[in-house]
């Protein structure tokens, strides 16, 4: 995942585990958006197009089979339909 320019004491924060980082997936074909705790793995700072960003490896944490179904199902429908890259 890419996360916009942060403040280094957000990102020594997230690294440290002291900030938990919470997504929630919102699509047309869900019911209610599903929220998902996760923990970073690896952060990698970049440049893309002159811009800094960091990219950020997750590991979801308290998540259910069924959640994790519908997840993988919405990634696989956007790389099929936006295409997808792999660093």
């Amino acid at each position: 995942m890419e996360l916009p320019v942060l403040e280094r004491k957000q990102i020594d924060n997230i690294i440290e585990g002291k900030e938990k980082l919470v997504l929630e997936l919102n699509s047309s074909s869900l019911k209610k958006p599903i929220k998902i705790v996760g923990k970073p793995v690896w952060l990698r700072r970049k440049d893309k197009g002159g811009k800094v960003i960091y990219v950020l490896g997750v590991s979801f944490e308290e998540i259910g089979e069924k959640e994790r179904e519908t997840i993988l199902g919405q990634l696989v429908s956007a790389c099929l339909n936006y295409g997808c890259t792999v660093d």
